[in-house]
């Protein structure tokens, strides 16, 4: 069942609108309405997206709308995307983002408060509502990828924290001693005139029993 459908099983709306006077309406009335219903309340969002859905069906386009909260409109009317949830986050639109792209089930856990595991450091965890992250917390526990978003879990996090430590290798200039010359940028090592692939040099003397 879409999203849009649950209004249908509530009470009276608050302004006597239900989603049945909307297959009357023009297309410049359903913009009109859609533009009155876009607020921070939930039922404004359902049947702003019930507009929406109504909109594409005529052949309206909505590509110039796909902008602020109107973005999230065909993905609440499709029930990917929690009216609630855009709601509750709605001041944090790059935690919103991230929040939106998690299944419906972590949707819930997220809007309705649950504590989520938070990595300090390997040994010690705490569990905090996503409200009380910062964007940098947040980014360690909400994993963002590809549009997709999942709930780290402590081995995650821990492996996140520990990429995030690793200072970034960049080569730098060839090192010679003596007649030898590594360049760790190409990856060989030259003696003299002679050049090998740095991998075989260290394999060769690690089989010598020399600790590379």
């Amino acid at each position: 069942m879409s999203a849009v459908a649950k209004i249908h099983q509530s009470g009276d709306d608050d302004d006597a609108l239900g989603l049945d006077r909307l297959d009357a309406m023009s297309a410049a009335e359903l913009r009109v309405e859609m533009a009155r219903r876009i607020g921070l309340s939930v039922r404004s969002l359902l049947v702003a997206a019930a507009c929406w859905v109504r909109l594409e069906r005529m052949g309206e386009d909505m590509s110039g709308l796909r902008d602020g909260f109107t973005r999230y409109l065909p993905r609440i009317a499709a029930g990917v995307v929690s009216a609630e949830l855009v709601v509750a986050f709605a001041r944090t639109p790059s935690l919103l983002k991230k929040l939106a792209a998690l299944s419906p089930a972590d949707q819930k856990r997220v809007t309705d408060g649950d504590p989520l595991l938070f990595v300090v450091k390997p040994g010690e965890t705490r569990m905090l509502p996503v409200r009380c992250l910062s964007a940098r917390q947040a980014e360690q526990v909400i994993d963002h990828a590809d549009g997709v978003a999942t709930v780290r879990g402590e081995s995650a996090q821990i492996a996140y924290l520990s990429r995030q430590a690793a200072p970034a290798w960049r080569p730098g200039k060839p090192v010679t001693v003596g007649n030898v010359t590594v360049d760790r940028a190409k990856g060989v090592v030259r003696i003299g005139r002679g050049e090998a692939a740095a991998a075989d040099v260290i394999a060769a003397l690690r089989k010598q029993g020399y600790q590379v």
